[in-house]
């Protein structure tokens, strides 16, 4: 059995419509205009070139027909192709859990395990799940995930603002892309000057020669201060959240006028922030 031809745009005889408008591929890389032919005009002037004609916009009116090598043209297309996947990053979605009552230490180390999950491309996650009683507290978790999803503002979008889903309230943020791309240009610029300032100080009295940094055992990072995060057990830390939680729950105090039930999702913009308000004022 001969194996199957891979289906492509109408080329050459397969074009039936009267007339079109034709292109020419030229070695620069740009088309140039042959203007509306016949079909028979544009088929000998494919063949005069010794080439293909292929059309590559039926739609158009006339239709637009390109005259050109077809495994060029195929050739470059999945070269496009290959390249559009490759720097299509997948979206992974991150899950950060918190608690309505945090605190500080615990707080900042999760809103830097968001951030990072954000700078990398990630969507996050940022969820409270209640226990017992504890459903009487949903503004404060509210004002929780709002406090989250603005320090991350310079970089995240809110893609699903704070809702309850049977026990959990939880909130969604989407890395800002034109955000992620002025950083990432910043800090390349930064890194250049600094570049340029290594290179001014080198050949200054007291310097060490070329080598010498080496010998003497010497690293250039030994004066930095250590912020990787890759060492972030956030699973543990998730973990440790919902072991809190237990601890916590048989102390729990019943404070029925703390947070009302409502639907979050109805509530609108102003009605929101008033809510919360409310809560930072109490």
């Amino acid at each position: 059995m001969p194996p199957p031809q891979v289906k492509g745009p109408p080329m050459n005889s397969d074009i039936t419509f009267p007339e079109m408008r034709v292109v020419v591929a030229n070695p620069d890389g740009k088309d140039d205009m042959l203007g509306v032919l016949s079909r028979e005009e544009a088929l000998a002037a494919a063949d005069e070139r010794g080439v293909d004609l292929v059309l590559i916009s039926p739609d158009a009116v006339p239709p637009v027909c390109k005259i050109i090598n077809y495994d060029k043209l195929r050739y470059e297309n999945e070269k496009k192709e290959k390249l559009k996947k490759k720097n299509q990053k997948q979206m992974d979605l991150k899950e950060v859990k918190l608690s309505y009552k945090i605190d500080v230490h615990d707080y900042d180390v999760r809103k830097r395990a968001a951030y990072k999950f954000l700078s990398k491309g990630d969507k996050v996650k940022a969820s409270i799940r209640f226990k017992g009683r504890e459903m009487a507290h949903k503004q404060l978790a509210q004002k929780t995930l709002l406090q989250l999803c603005a320090d991350c503002e310079d970089i995240a979008v809110v893609e699903k603002r704070p809702s309850m889903e049977g026990r959990m309230m939880q909130v969604i943020m989407a890395p800002n892309v034109e955000a992620l791309k002025a950083a990432e240009k910043a800090k390349a610029a930064s890194g250049k000057k600094q570049k340029r300032a290594e290179k001014g100080k080198k050949g200054k009295k007291g310097a060490l020669p070329p080598g010498m940094a080496d010998e003497l055992g010497l690293s250039e990072d030994e004066s930095e201060d250590d912020e990787d995060d890759d060492d972030l057990d956030l699973e543990a830390l998730n973990a440790g959240i919902d072991d809190g939680e237990d601890e916590d729950e048989d102390e729990e105090e019943d404070e029925g006028g703390d947070g009302a039930d409502y639907d979050l999702d109805s509530l609108s913009v102003d009605e929101l922030g008033a809510k919360i308000d409310d809560v930072g004022g109490q």
